[in-house]
């Protein structure tokens, strides 16, 4: 289902990930992927092949030839977590440099690992006594405050220099932004350029922090928002590059099974706080098929007046967003908006989910469970208030099968049975996440549980989120800090190690098929190839 390109230009970063062994569970370094935007983008430099942008979060690369985008696992890995300033390639030696808050970091470009040197090693107090760094043939040069440090390529050993007018052909680096005017140059998508920043069409004001010519005299711009930019040579039309969603963090992602992928941000949901910043993105929208993208700003339309996406769906060409201001619907076809909330109460329009059948139109919510008859009319999808189940019951989530709805909520789990107009109590257990399946339900509420005829049985331990392989045969789930990978037959476990990965950030969302699990952080959107391992 999953089909990963290896990107054109202005197309999709795939991040190859790590070889390492997880705590119970192995995988290979191919078999990961991540899609993310970088980082402020510190730095960037040049190799034979590649140019290269250093983030704090990893060394994104552009191949020249092919002109692909990726994160350069060889260059990110075992890279030190420290604040990031300065990246160098030097040709002579094959080498890579990085200056962080507090090391000299190098590596050849054929090793697996980053050499580390602090800068007490050279009797350099900190990184802001260092003024500038530049290399010659054999040395690397270091200006600080009181005196210049010379250090051997080979040895890595130093010595102190009052001057070094004896140096022949010294190569100073910085991040060559102080005669950059972005105003010389114009874009074709609304944004607005001043002399340091541009500002896009979501209103997000990207500010000039790196920036370098080609040896085919492009121009590469990094910005403080992980932005980057190009001008080809003898032009002055600027592009941004796609590099994956555009959304502030990923916490919800949908796949219409169709080769699109929703990615969206609740922050409500991540923080518990409202928030009424309307600059930004509001939906990034990736088509599998023909890698493309498409990015909706959060100021696309007037309609669109709560930012917060708590469930996303799909009906034909319409995306339904349901929000805290009630239904959004997108039509894709013609991009165009319809706002609605006239069947909610006007005191209440908090929407948590949507699905629906071939006649009704579902809704969960903090005051019962909606039922809506929709049409489509003109090509105009119109929703219908129809009746209300478990009024002022806080509906928590629901699953809907050819026959029959399952919903959990506050007064427990229950059973629709959409032919007969009859509900039955399943379970009268509270539970978050539920996931219907022929013959029995999994549902979480800190712990996972196996509910059939027979009862309650108890799947796992700490589960807060959780999908099932539709061969039903393996569960991705989640506490929020680690993925775990359950054998459904025998309930054994297998803990992905994201410490490992430098992962070890807040999980928002998780879902699988037969070949892929996925899931996203703050970090961007990762997957993994889970079918080339039998549990």
């Amino acid at each position: 289902m999953m089909a990963f390109f290896i990107m054109k230009k202005n197309s999709l970063i795939v991040l190859t990930f790590l070889s390492f062994l997880t705590s119970f569970y192995n995988f290979d370094f191919e078999d990961w992927f991540f899609i993310s935007e970088p980082d402020i983008i510190k730095s960037i430099t040049q190799d034979s092949f590649n140019i290269h942008f250093l983030a704090d979060n990893g060394i994104y690369s552009y191949d020249i030839i092919s002109e692909d985008f990726f994160y350069n696992i060889n260059l990110s890995s075992t890279l030190s977590n420290e604040e990031k300033f300065l990246m160098h390639y030097h040709k002579g030696i094959d080498y890579f440099f990085i200056m962080t808050k507090s090391q000299l970091l190098y590596k050849s470009s054929v090793s697996s690992y980053w050499n580390e040197r602090r800068y007490s090693d050279f009797n350099i107090a900190s990184i802001n006594s260092i003024k500038k760094i530049g290399f010659t043939n054999e040395h690397i040069i270091i200006e600080t405050n009181n005196n210049y440090k010379v250090i051997d390529f080979f040895s890595m050993n130093s010595s102190v220099y009052n001057s070094v007018d004896d140096f022949v052909d010294i190569q100073w680096i910085n991040n060559n932004v102080a005669d950059l005017d972005l105003s010389n140059f114009y874009t074709t998508d609304n944004s607005f350029i001043k002399e340091k920043y541009i500002q896009d069409q979501a209103d997000v004001e990207h500010f000039v922090i790196s920036s370098m010519y080609d040896k085919y005299e492009n121009l590469w711009i990094g910005m403080n928002t992980g932005a980057i930019y190009k001008v080809d040579d003898f032009s002055y039309n600027i592009n941004r590059l796609d590099l994956g969603p555009r959304v502030d963090y990923v916490s919800d992602i949908f796949n219409d099974n169709n080769g699109n992928w929703y990615f969206s941000d609740n922050y409500f949901r991540r923080t518990g706080k409202k928030v009424f910043d309307y600059n930004g993105y509001l939906l990034s929208i990736w088509n599998e098929n023909d890698n493309t993208w498409t990015h909706i700003p959060k100021n696309e339309n007037i309609m669109v007046n709560n930012i917060n996406l708590n469930d996303i769906n799909k009906l034909d060409k319409f995306v339904l967003l349901t929000t805290f201001d009630g239904l959004i619907v997108y039509d894709i076809e013609f991009n165009t908006w319809y706002h609605n909330y006239d069947f909610l109460n006007i005191n209440n329009r908090v929407l948590w989910d949507v699905i629906f059948d071939d006649t009704y139109m579902y809704f969960s919510s903090s005051f019962g469970l909606i039922i809506c008859d929709y049409l489509i009319v003109d090509g105009e999808l119109k929703v219908y208030y129809n009746q209300t189940l478990f009024e002022d019951v806080e509906i928590y989530d629901m699953q809907i099968t050819d026959q029959e709805l399952y919903f959990s909520s506050s007064k427990g789990l229950f059973k629709y049975d959409l032919m007969s107009d009859k509900i039955n109590l399943i379970d009268s257990k509270t539970y978050y996440n539920i996931r219907v399946l022929d013959s029995y339900v999994l549902a979480s509420n800190r712990n996972l549980w196996n509910i059939d005829k027979n009862g309650r049985e108890l799947i796992a331990n700490n589960i807060n989120d959780f999908n099932i392989a539709p061969n039903n045969d393996r569960i991705c789930a989640t506490d929020f800090n680690q993925i775990k990978i359950i054998d459904y037959n025998s309930k054994d476990e297998w803990v992905l190690n994201l410490d490992q990965l430098n992962m070890n950030e807040p999980i928002y969302s998780i879902d699988c098929d037969n070949q892929w699990l996925w899931f996203s952080n703050s970090r961007g959107v990762s997957f993994f190839r889970w079918d080339n391992y039998e549990n």
